[in-house]
Parts: C-alpha cells; structure tokens; sequence
C-alpha cells in the first residue's frame, strides 16, 4: 500500500521520528528519519502540465506559467515521475555464493603468483 504525503505532512513525520529518536536508539526509525530527510531535502517537482478536470483537456506548463490558460478552467498539476523500485538486498545463499567465489579468485591468484 502507498500513502501519498505533502511536503508538510512529510515535515510533520520527520519531527516526530526526530524526537522520538531522542529518546532511544531504535534502527528502523533512524531509518526512516533519514530517508524523509533526504527527500525532503529534494527541490520540489514542477507540473509538466495541466489538466481542466471540467473541460477534461491539458495545457502546457509554458501556457500556464504565462496565464495563457482558460481562467475559468479547473486546473490540476501533472508530473513525471521516475519509477519507484524498492532496493532488493542479497538473500544470505547469494551473499554466501558470492563470498565462496571471491575467496575461491582471491586463492587463485595468490597461487599464481606464488608458484
């Protein structure tokens, strides 16, 4: 499930981990404090248009950024975003694997370079 939060709300959320993190050493609300501080951190995303919900047509940023847009119109922004991919860690046979082959060249080249 995805919850939707304003520059605000997001501010709000991140006051309160603050404090809360004050007052213990808890990881996972660390966590999350610093992922809210370096999104909020980002500069805020400009419309790349407009939709008149009453019309149901679009406008360009430019036209509305320079009031060449239908004033009665019910405008909503329209932004690009790039896709959202949650980070997928090593599962423990994966790392193991990858450990066994990085000793296993580590070896091979000690062994040539030592007979």
């Amino acid at each position: 499930m995805t919850i939707t939060l304003t520059r605000e709300e997001a501010q709000q959320v991140l006051d309160a981990l603050e404090d809360f993190c004050e007052y213990g050493t808890i990881l996972k609300p660390i966590e999350k404090r610093d992922f809210l501080r370096s999104r909020l951190a980002q500069p805020e995303p400009e419309p790349v248009a407009w939709m008149d919900r009453r019309h149901e047509t679009f406008t360009s940023a430019y036209a509305m950024n320079h009031h060449m847009a239908d004033p009665l119109g019910d405008y909503v922004p329209l932004y690009t975003a790039p896709p959202q991919r949650e980070w997928q860690g090593l599962t423990d046979e994966e790392a193991n694997a990858l450990t066994y082959a990085s000793i296993a060249e580590i070896e091979a080249k000690l062994k040539e370079k030592n007979t």
